[in-house]
Order: C-alpha cells, then sequence, then structure tokens
C-alpha cells in the first residue's frame, strides 16, 4: 500500500513539474519574461507579487485576461485567450 501511494506522489509530482515547465515555456513565448520574473521587478513586477495583488479575488483570472486580450492596462498580448488564460491560473498559483 505504501508503495503504491510513493509511486503516485512520484507521478503526481512529475507531472506537476511538467505543467509548471510547459506553463513556463509558454510565458516565454507569450513575452512574459521580458518584462515580468517570478520574484524579482523587471519592467513591471514580479510574477509572485502579482499573485499575491489578486490573492482572494475570486475574479482575478477574468480581469487579468481581459487585461492583457485587449491591451486595458497592460501591453496587449496578442495570443490565443486560452494560452493567457493557462499562464494567468500559473502566475496566480505563484
Amino acid at each position: 500500500m505504501k508503495s503504491g501511494l510513493i509511486v503516485l506522489l512520484a507521478a503526481g509530482s512529475a507531472a506537476t513539474a511538467g505543467l509548471a515547465h510547459a506553463t513556463t515555456e509558454l510565458a516565454d513565448k507569450l513575452g512574459c519574461t521580458n518584462c515580468h520574473a517570478i520574484d524579482a521587478r523587471k519592467v513591471g513586477p514580479s510574477l509572485k507579487a502579482i499573485a499575491a495583488k489578486y490573492r482572494g479575488n475570486s475574479g482575478a483570472e477574468r480581469v487579468i485576461v481581459e487585461a492583457l486580450a485587449t491591451g486595458k492596462g497592460h501591453p496587449k498580448v496578442n495570443a490565443p485567450e486560452a494560452d493567457i488564460a493557462a499562464v494567468t491560473r500559473w502566475v496566480l498559483a505563484q
């Protein structure tokens, strides 16, 4: 039983690491990392600071995706809304 649980936990960790890596690559592709770093301010605030700002706000994803997709309050991101939403969820999870 314990070995089965360990295998499941290891598989889940590997999947999570793969998702984080894929999302990091998507953030790079969309240009997010040109202005934002995970834990340091660049041109814009760090991704962790953005996550902290919106923590507890149930409508944060919608607000951020709309701002990025339309260019209101942030330079417009020319990408499918699904990609913008995926990166937004990843940022909010920081």
